[in-house]
């Protein structure tokens, strides 16, 4: 008798163990299918967004790229948005645009990728994914460090440096900005997406 209720106990805690390593296996697949579809998603925005403020740079300098980037980024980023669930957004800690403003999951992200750059991490490496799983709902998220490159100066580094006539388009686009006195090699924001599972 003793044997049999052992035997049962034993096949009890093996069900519970292989639920759970079962539970984890799905998880580490929904984040790695997830983290793949992401990276084309961020790969997407970046590569529709520098297209287009590279053609505004060209037609009208920088004050016709503020423009683009006003108008046409929220465009580009909601038309990608509209393909699929997995949604995608820029964020940053110093923001230009106010409908970009972090959650505190992407600040505490953001926060953990300068503390890493401090400490010698490259910025290329400066990602993290992540399920979160509340009720009966889980979140997969994903954010990956945008560097500044030089082009990026031009609208985002020194206000010393800049033409009278740029300044006055950032004040009135953007009273709010703070994303001017970058450098080269700095985190000028990170690309942020999410995609709900209902479990």
């Amino acid at each position: 008798m003793v044997k049999k209720i052992y035997s049962i106990k034993s096949i009890f805690i093996s069900i519970i163990l292989i639920t759970l390593i079962s539970c984890v296996d799905n998880q580490s697949n929904n984040l790695k299918d997830f983290e793949q579809h992401a990276a084309l998603k961020i790969q997407a925005l970046a590569t529709n967004l520098k297209n287009e403020l590279g053609a505004s740079m060209q037609e009208g300098g920088p004050i016709a790229a503020i423009n683009t980037c006003k108008i046409k980024a929220p465009e580009i980023t909601n038309q990608l948005n509209d393909t699929d669930d997995i949604k995608i957004k820029r964020t940053s800690l110093r923001l230009r645009n106010l409908d970009n403003s972090p959650d505190d999951w992407e600040q505490k992200i953001l926060l953990s990728f300068e503390e890493k750059l401090k400490s010698g991490a490259s910025i290329e490496e400066l990602a993290y994914s992540e399920e979160i799983s509340s009720n009966n709902t889980s979140t997969l998220r994903m954010m990956r460090a945008i560097p500044m490159q030089p082009v990026c100066l031009s609208c985002h580094g020194d206000k010393k440096t800049m033409d009278k006539g740029l300044i006055s388009s950032l004040d009135i686009n953007y009273p709010n900005d703070l994303a001017t006195g970058f450098s080269i090699g700095e985190i000028r924001g990170a690309f942020s997406v999410s995609k709900t599972i209902n479990n």
